[in-house]
């Protein structure tokens, strides 16, 4: 009789045991592997650069895209790389005397100038997630980490000098000449080094978010004479909305 009582509680315990043996192991996996499978996507959207350490610097608006890969790390943590070609644009004004008949005085004229850049950034991004935060379906992200760029093309717009007028921005560029460093051009960097900082929420492959990449590195190096750039020692800052398009790959 207590051999069958025995088996009847050995039956009825260790099927009860097992969904929460599983339970345990299932955290474990997820806790070396991560939580989700590795994921590929597109990312890309709008953006708002100025330069700072520099006065009177007029915000120009580009845009940017490329691709992303997700890669689970540890629990709710993953390894992010992406590829990204990149547009900023700043712009400032010049100012200088005309040539007039005495006795004057003579009225100053205004040119507004604009530099535009496009850059192939590499981001190495941690990301963190937090799945169910504002939803069963809703999942919240923050991404930060450093970022290294070359430049691809860059170049200057000039707009109608005017004079005795402030323009307010190059809207209807009159020239457009090449940034290239060669002589009696002004001289700009090649290459960009800096951090960036951002958060999104997913929805299933899609995510809306919005990101701040700050440049250490200056836009054109601080020197004298004719190749000089308005925007020596001014260091790139970028906001960026950002739309992306993942799929899991496993």
């Amino acid at each position: 009789m207590r051999r069958i009582l025995l088996l009847v509680v050995i039956g009825i315990v260790v099927p009860a045991l097992l969904p929460a043996q599983r339970a345990r192991l299932d955290r474990i996996r997820r806790a070396v592997v991560g939580e989700d499978a590795i994921e590929i996507g597109l990312i890309g959207g709008p953006n708002r650069t100025t330069a700072t350490a520099l006065d009177s610097i007029q915000a120009g608006y580009r845009a940017s895209a490329g691709g992303y890969l997700s890669i689970p790390v540890m629990g709710r943590y993953r390894f992010r790389p992406e590829v990204l070609v990149t547009g900023t644009r700043v712009g400032y004004t010049l100012s200088y005397q005309t040539p007039c008949q005495p006795p004057g005085p003579c009225p100053p004229a205004y040119q507004a100038e604009a530099v535009s850049a496009t850059w192939l950034e590499v981001p190495l991004l941690v990301e963190a997630r937090f799945p169910h935060a504002f939803g069963r379906h809703l999942t919240p992200r923050l991404q930060a980490g450093p970022f290294v760029g070359v430049r691809l093309q860059c170049s200057i717009a000039a707009g109608e000098a005017l004079i005795g007028v402030v323009p307010n921005g190059v809207t209807d560029p009159q020239t457009n000449r090449a940034c290239d460093g060669s002589v009696g051009t002004e001289s700009y960097h090649n290459g960009v080094a800096g951090f960036v900082l951002g958060g999104s929420v997913g929805f299933r492959g899609l995510g809306l978010g919005a990101r701040w990449t700050r440049s250490l590195v200056p836009l054109a190096p601080t020197q004298g004479g004719l190749n000089s750039s308005r925007v020596a020692g001014g260091k790139l800052s970028t906001l960026s909305v950002t739309l992306e398009i993942g799929t899991r790959l496993n």
